[in-house]
This record gives structure tokens, sequence and C-alpha cells, in this order.
């Protein structure tokens, strides 16, 4: 996918709208996070 989304599922035909059935895509992105995390005070 682009700009870093992947999709994690895809369920067809979940809807019809407009004369044709249409699908529903889960994408998801993974943020950068850094290996050790601080806490707020």
């Amino acid at each position: 996918m682009h700009f870093g989304f992947r999709e994690v599922a895809h369920f067809r035909e979940v809807g019809y709208k407009f004369g044709r059935w249409l699908d529903l895509k889960f994408l998801e992105l993974t943020l950068k996070t850094p290996s050790v995390p601080q806490e707020s005070e």
C-alpha cells in the first residue's frame, strides 16, 4: 500500500450502493516508537 499502510483485512461485498457491491478494507500503519519509552510527568 501507499504511505506505509498495509492491508490487514478485506471484506468483500459488504455494502450495496448505486447499483453495485462495495468492499471494505482495513489498513494499519505502524508508527515509529523509541526503543526505551520515556514516562511523562
